[in-house]
């Protein structure tokens, strides 16, 4: 089998965060404050993502430091009590149609396809946040189309209500054939100690917005509270991962158990895991010795 990865094989890694909130909504800190913030902690670039109300701050970029343009949307579910849907839209350089300080209008009873389809319709990646925050049901889910990707870990919504994780939404939408991206990110609020919990590292061709959404399309990134990930691919019937010095790295797929390799020394730092020829895809992640985890996206091996 040749060798099949999502990442770029040639770029720069870029770290960065893609919900945020401002004093714009319902954050704590003004768009300039915060984007210091994150160049302060060794970041790259930030999606300003605050509630219904659009945000394109491109006088905020800076030579070393991307700003992406973005939205929350959010809906409840009527039928299901607290249960609700927030979608996060991360506007497409050369396609988005909204305006900075745009208000979306839409019933907060709409349907989740309905927003998703706004979004789209007017340039935007759409990304389902905080599934476990939000009490999604699984089986709602699973129907839907047009979401780039899933939140498996929202790092808000952790350090609030002990919720932040999701790996089962994602898994069960990978099982249920959803091609779909995991992301990690902040959701930063700024009324706790929010920030730098959770994040991505992507692999794009240049240092720029576009090239950015470029790879988050591809898939070419990952996920992470700390861990770093060197690369992860599959070949000649065998996934591969490298990653910084970790206790645990793991292997899952849909339809086997999947494996693990462990150290209690955190002294792992690669890992393989021979495939059964079953699996429609196969993902990896790493636990370092702090207990924070890391994941790269699926490789689909049915393509």
């Amino acid at each position: 089998m040749y060798r099949k990865s999502t990442f770029n094989e040639k770029g720069y890694w870029l770290k960065g965060n893609t919900h945020a909130h401002t004093n714009i909504s319902d954050g704590l800190m003004t768009p300039a404050e915060l984007i210091e913030t994150y160049r302060k902690l060794g970041y790259d670039f930030l999606a300003i993502t605050d509630h219904d109300i659009y945000g394109i701050h491109d006088e905020l970029d800076k030579p070393d430091f991307l700003v992406l343009p973005g939205v929350e949307v959010d809906m409840a579910d009527a039928k299901m009590g607290i249960s609700c849907h927030h979608v996060v839209g991360l506007g497409i350089p050369g396609e988005n149609a909204f305006s900075h300080g745009e208000k979306l209008e839409y019933p907060k009873d709409s349907k989740l396809s309905d927003v998703i389809d706004l979004l789209e319709q007017r340039g935007n990646l759409c990304i389902y946040a905080h599934p476990n925050w939000s009490h999604s049901i699984h089986e709602e889910l699973v129907p839907v189309e047009g979401l780039l990707g899933m939140e498996i870990y929202n790092h808000t919504t952790e350090v609030t209500r002990a919720c932040g994780y999701s790996g089962s939404y994602y898994d069960r939408m990978l099982w249920e054939k959803k091609k779909l991206w995991c992301f990690a990110c902040d959701d930063t609020h700024q009324k706790r100690e929010d920030i730098g919990g959770g994040f991505i590292v992507v692999k794009a061709e240049a240092f720029n917005g576009a090239s950015v959404i470029n790879a988050l399309q591809k898939g070419s990134f990952y996920a992470s509270q700390g861990p770093e990930i060197f690369d992860f691919y599959v070949e000649s019937g065998y996934a591969c991962i490298s990653c910084s010095p970790s206790r645990l790295i793991g292997f899952q797929s849909d339809t086997t158990r999947g494996g693990a390799g462990i150290d209690p020394e955190a002294g792992l730092t690669q890992a393989e895991h021979k495939l059964s020829g079953s699996e429609s895809y196969v993902r990896g992640f790493c636990i370092d010795k702090y207990g924070r985890k890391a994941w790269t996206q699926p490789v689909y091996l049915d393509e």
